[in-house]
């Protein structure tokens, strides 16, 4: 862990869980994405929309992927994981060692910071530098995924026809199963002994153990 860590003082605290809130919260992410979009679409053309939409979108997801890379690096790393951990006991997020299927359901769903805490989790020896790497790679896919979803949608808005309507409605369409899917692929259990609500409680009670230890 690093001493000289920013997100080790109070201030710094508040600033990382202010970030992670609006990243994680779907009335400051989402709801800030689609304002944008349609504020740069309704002002200019569909390419300087679409930008916007994969540039906020990185913007957000990699401030927020850099951001819990830095808090898993702090003194309160450990027990921060162990808050994280009550709170997948809730979503249903499997225990055990994640695949790439389970970790692109995981970003559709839950965003890079997410993704790159469940990938600490399963490696906790990842130093700072490589949690970082992998939060930007992950931030850059999504951000990647919505400037299509702008272009796709932005074009059948501006220039309505059979065809850019249909792309439209696909785009929307795919983004819709993308997310149940998602849910699905997380939720599944790995076999069919117990289900992943109960791999996600003996989780959880690995990092109670664990903060009371310390």
């Amino acid at each position: 862990m690093c001493d000289g860590n920013w997100t080790n003082s109070g201030l710094g605290r508040i600033v990382a869980v202010a970030v992670l809130a609006m990243e994680g919260l779907p009335f400051t992410n989402e709801v800030s994405r689609v304002a944008l979009f349609g504020l740069v679409l309704a002002n200019t053309n569909v390419l300087p929309a679409a930008v916007a939409l994969g540039a906020i979108t990185m913007l957000l997801e990699g401030c927020g992927a850099l951001v819990m890379a830095d808090v898993l690096d702090s003194r309160g790393g450990s027990k921060f994981v162990g808050r994280i951990n009550r709170w997948l006991a809730k979503t249903g997020v499997r225990d055990g060692r994640l695949g790439v299927t389970s970790m692109t359901a995981i970003a559709l769903l839950a965003g890079a910071p997410m993704t790159v805490f469940l990938r600490h989790r399963q490696e906790p020896m990842r130093v700072r530098s490589e949690n970082r790497a992998f939060g930007l790679a992950v931030a850059g896919g999504i951000s990647l995924i919505a400037l299509v979803q702008g272009l796709m949608i932005g074009v059948g808005i501006r220039t309505p026809s059979p065809f850019t309507v249909s792309a439209a409605l696909v785009a929307i369409a795919l983004t819709l199963a993308s997310i149940r899917w998602a849910r699905r692929t997380v939720a599944r259990p790995r076999d069919g002994s117990a289900s992943a609500v109960t791999h996600s409680r003996r989780d959880v009670a690995r990092g109670n153990d664990e903060s009371a230890l310390q």
